[in-house]
């Protein structure tokens, strides 16, 4: 695709996506046994909608069981079947549309209504709800001659949130991932009487169709389209710069007064509830040996810690399983779930690392429960890790530029033959380490390494990447210790081989140590932790050094290499045109923050998706300029030790389902 070609809309092949939509009803119909559809006809939307699913039902030999509701003002409405009075304007579409209609839709049915006055969206739709249902006995049931209620709103209005609520309630939503300007090519594709084209691009406040929208209707739709990520941000430097600040004040006002409208209806956090029967069955058979349903504990974990459910976590730890070690990374997220009892933590524990944590007291139990959980949520936090190891611009990658050092060994590779993007090509995964004398870290992969190389202290731990799509099989255990002293040399030339060999490092669970050796490896998550941290800080500092307060001297000289904001919002910029020049990617990534000590990327405190507005708000504050949208000011602000990520999921990104 050439570059200016990037930057322009994408044209839509009007009649073929008119002929997927009537496939798609067609399919859905056959599907779930669809009796029929009713649609409230006012307007080009509706227009599109209803004659998808007549030529679906047409297509399936039942016409007839499609239906068309316009709604006109009372008094307008005369004897004839489809004609209106003198009023017009109010009844353009029963006496212009409805007639055409009935022309190339002939074995629909249709409907004539002037009951309702004052043009109230909530009793039309509960009209058409009770049209819909009209054919039941209330002591039998249906009848089989009800029809299933299909909504109009397009992609468009779906952003801005310019609908009524009833909207939300029909079964179907046939065009909501096109733009309006998109509905009205297929209404060209159609021979749509030119009236009702104009009509969507006039002033009424009764659809709730305002001046930007009428006047600026191209451009809107352009604008949202690079809010999306579905068209190129340099298209918007060629709009009429009046025209620009317009629809952007439109957007903006649009989407904060609906805002409300996508979170509707408001529900509580999840209850226990909710997954402790089938979810929690289907978990415990997997920990019980059947391997086929063995992801379960991966699925169910995040909600456990996140709810606080210490009882599913007690019952699946200390369930009998065959097959412990293939799911140790969830035991040991779970072993610090809150609300868990001193007798349950201790029969946990028991489950994990076996007779020796008898030998422990209730504080240095709960001491060693709470570094295995956060060793287990380090495992599960990869998925955050990968964008700042992704080389951009022709360039090195974040963690490069801000001080790391990429490493090349035979290790790294199993089949170079193979794409980037098979899980199979890495044998362990290109690392990027960084040495000071004292510390060795790295962060690889297959697992993230921190090393204290002084003989008074030594420490040497390794959390593998638990995630199964990469990393899982490459290690056997979850975690590694060692309390012996390794130089930067040997962690370099480490194979799995040498990882999982018993004389070099011991399973974390078979290392229940207290004391001053437990001591030393806390200190080594709060370095891994604290480095993290300091990486955000990084990411948010436009120019110079990095303010952050830390425990650890040996930071001191850490990512001082200038700001990291300037490259993050390259990547960023990199990573949105991938996404909108590529038509198979799947939703943008998303910058999130995560709160202290909960390294894995579920349930972020703030998040955001990366659009264009998203750069150009970046790009203001690399000039010193204040964010202007709340939750990415918010991001960018550090608040404790917050970490920032790019994660590609909106509510996070999972172990597993």
């Amino acid at each position: 695709m050439s570059t200016e070609a990037q930057q322009l809309p994408r044209k839509i092949n009007a009649g073929e996506t008119f002929l997927r939509i009537v496939s798609w009803i067609k399919n859905r119909a056959v599907k779930d046994k669809m009796p029929g559809i009713i649609v409230g006809v006012s307007g080009t939307d509706s227009l599109v909608v209803f004659l998808a699913a007549y030529a679906a039902f047409r297509e399936l030999g039942r016409p007839q069981a499609v239906m068309a509701v316009n709604f006109v003002h009372p008094g307008t409405l005369q004897k004839t079947v489809i004609s209106c009075a003198a009023d017009s304007d109010k009844g353009w579409f029963a006496e212009h549309i409805m007639p055409w209609l009935q022309q190339v839709a002939p074995d629909a049915a249709y409907s004539l209504d002037d009951s309702i006055p004052f043009s109230d969206d909530n009793k039309r739709w509960g009209n058409i709800f009770s049209r819909a249902i009209s054919d039941t006995e209330l002591n039998h049931g249906m009848l089989g001659k009800y029809r299933l209620v299909a909504g109009t709103r397009n992609r468009t209005e779906a952003v801005l949130g310019t609908y009524t609520l009833l909207s939300r309630s029909p079964s179907l939503q046939p065009i909501e991932h096109l733009y309006k300007t998109q509905i009205l090519d297929i209404c060209g594709y159609l021979n749509v009487p030119p009236i009702a084209m104009q009509k969507s691009r006039e002033v009424d406040c009764d659809c709730g169709r305002f001046e930007v929208q009428a006047n600026h209707l191209d451009a809107l739709d352009h604008y949202i389209m690079v809010q999306q990520g579905d068209l190129g941000p340099a298209y918007l430097d060629a709009m009429d710069a009046d025209v620009l600040a317009a629809v952007r004040n439109f957007y903006i006002e649009e989407r904060e007064n609906n805002a409300f409208r996508e979170k509707i209806p408001y529900r509580p956090t999840p209850t226990k509830t909710v997954y402790a029967g089938s979810d929690i069955r289907t978990a415990l058979q997997g920990v019980a040996g059947d391997t086929a349903v063995l992801k379960a504990v991966s699925v169910v974990a995040p909600r456990i810690l996140v709810d606080h459910d210490a009882a599913a976590a007690h019952k699946i730890v200390t369930a009998a399983s065959p097959n412990r070690q293939d799911w140790q990374a969830e035991a040991f997220a779970l072993m610090g779930t809150k609300g868990l009892s001193d007798v349950q933590t201790r029969e946990m524990a028991a489950a994990v690392f076996g007779s020796e944590a008898a030998a422990l007291d209730d504080a240095q139990l709960s001491a060693l429960a709470a570094i295995t959980s956060r060793i287990g949520l380090a495992g599960f936090s990869f998925p955050a890790k990968r964008f700042t190891t992704q080389g951009f611009a022709g360039g090195p990658s974040l963690i490069e530029r801000a001080g790391f050092t990429r490493q090349s060994r035979d290790s790294d590779l199993r089949d170079a033959g193979l794409s980037k993007s098979n899980p199979q090509r890495d044998e362990l995964g290109t690392g990027f380490t960084w040495t000071d004398g004292a510390w060795h870290v790295e962060q690889r992969r297959a697992y993230v390494l921190f090393s204290d190389l002084s003989a008074e202290a030594p420490v040497t731990l390794i959390i593998r990447n638990s995630s199964y799509y990469f990393g899982r099989d490459r290690l056997k255990n979850a975690a590694y210790v060692s309390f012996d002293k390794k130089s930067a040399q040997e962690l370099l030339a480490l194979t799995a081989a040498d990882i999982d060999n018993p004389q070099h490092f011991t399973p974390w669970q078979n290392a229940p140590e207290a004391g001053e050796k437990l001591s030393r490896a806390a200190s080594a998550l709060d370095a891994l932790d604290a480095i993290d941290y300091k990486f955000s800080q990084w990411l948010r500092t436009r120019k110079g050094s990095v303010k952050f307060k830390s425990p650890f001297p040996a930071l001191d000289g850490l990512f001082n290499n200038g700001g990291g904001l300037n490259h993050l919002r390259a990547l960023l910029k990199e990573k949105l045109v991938q996404h909108i020049n590529d038509e198979r990617a799947a939703s943008p990534l998303y910058i999130a923050q995560l709160d202290p000590g909960h390294a894995a990327p579920w349930q972020p405190h703030c998040i955001c998706p990366v659009t264009a507005d998203t750069l150009a708000q970046l790009k203001s504050a690399q000039d010193g300029v204040a964010i202007r949208d709340d939750k990415l000011r918010k991001l960018f602000q550090p608040v404790g030790a917050r970490q920032l990520v790019l994660i590609s999921g909106k509510y996070g990104d999972f172990p597993a389902g």
